[in-house]
């Protein structure tokens, strides 16, 4: 596929940060503390570590085929049977994820900000900035996440270490939470909310570069993984285990809390706006992978053409969830349990069968 565009490590570092840690917005991080208790910061940790394991398999297919997509890696191994349904099941796994997010962050905003506010109005609003940031291309979206993530995590620290006068450090006991056994299985299997990661087997070509792309990769998946555990860690130190777990938006209700003074309260009106601001770039890079992740299987020299019908499924699946409760559990209970299977088991099935058709010498060969 040609792609014209370039991106920077830097550029590609943001978007993949966003892409994984703009969550932190939405319902999932309550899943850590529902599941691990006092213990749910230690469960992010375990997840880190899943993550950055998933992402050495990925890098190592990156290795092997450094100028192809994840997708013509597994045509040059699989054939082309078997290239088209491994791309057709990462699209299906980005389109996933970007259809619950868009329902999610839609809902939040009607919670949040705009009550009387059509759910389907507010979607069409993120769908036309997603749209155009598409349509422009990789590097735009990778220059507004530059642009965008010192103020983002500098916006979430500072809610978090402005909530020191609540917290409550005997929240950390017991240390071990609902049990060492159980935080690590539940932990292990939480570390696909780092699957959005895969798609940096698709920026190699863009990168210029397996090397850029695998720093990219690297530093991307450690922020956002530090990112998430200081959202939690500060959730269970502002609140009980027993209260965190009932939060519908917990960023946005520690938000609320947040009180300097007089002159200095309300701050939930400044976390829309960045709320906003993380919700189009994530939303704007799945819309991306899944477009172009359907168009590289079907070999097509540009992905433009297919925004207008992806998009019309991402808005049409993330309409199907009667409401909010709904569509988070479809994402953390489902999406988040088994998405290591299209991200992580998949790749490592590639990179099995290379190595062992010795496909994977071959292929790095051609590539470079």
């Amino acid at each position: 596929m040609i792609n014209k565009n370039k991106l920077s490590t830097a550029e590609a570092s943001m978007v993949l940060f966003i892409f994984i840690a703009a969550k932190v917005f939405l319902p999932f991080p309550v899943a850590y503390i529902d599941e691990g208790l006092s213990a749910g910061w230690i469960m992010v940790i375990i997840s880190l570590c899943g993550g950055l394991a998933g992402f050495l398999v990925i890098a190592a297919l990156i290795r092997l085929f450094p100028d192809s997509t994840i997708v013509e890696a597994a045509e040059r191994i699989l054939g082309p049977v078997g290239g088209l349904a491994a791309g057709v099941v990462f699209f299906g796994f980005f389109i996933t994820i970007t259809s619950l997010t868009l329902r999610q962050f839609g809902e939040a905003m009607i919670s949040a900000a705009l009550p009387l506010t059509p759910i389907s109005a507010i979607e069409l609003v993120f769908m036309a900035a997603m749209f155009l940031a598409c349509y422009l291309g990789i590097e735009v979206i990778g220059r507004s996440a530059l642009l965008a993530a010192p103020y983002l995590t500098t916006a979430g620290a500072l809610t978090v270490f402005l909530l020191y006068s609540f917290w409550n450090y005997h929240n950390f006991f017991p240390v071990w939470g609902a049990g060492m056994e159980q935080i690590t299985k539940m932990g292990l299997l939480r570390s696909s909310a780092f699957g959005e990661i895969l798609l940096v087997a698709y920026l190699a070509p863009v990168l210029g570069g397996a090397g850029r792309c695998l720093r990219a990769g690297f530093y991307s998946v450690l922020l956002a993984g530090l990112s998430i555990l200081l959202l939690v860690a500060g959730m269970e130190l502002a609140f009980s285990p027993e209260t965190g777990r009932e939060l519908n938006l917990p960023f946005y209700n520690m938000s609320r809390l947040v009180y300097l003074g007089r002159f200095f309260q309300r701050t939930e009106a400044v976390f829309v706006l960045f709320w906003s601001v993380a919700g189009m770039i994530m939303l704007a890079a799945g819309f991306y992978a899944a477009t172009f992740s359907i168009a590289n299987a079907l070999r097509l020299p540009d992905y433009r053409p297919l925004l207008w019908p992806v998009g019309l499924m991402i808005f049409t699946l993330s309409l199907l969830p009667p409401d909010l409760p709904t569509a988070t559990y479809l994402d953390t209970m489902i999406l988040r349990m088994f998405g290591w299977i299209p991200a992580f088991a998949l790749p490592a099935l590639l990179l099995l069968i290379a190595v062992l058709r010795r496909a994977g010498g071959k292929g790095g060969k051609e590539g470079g």
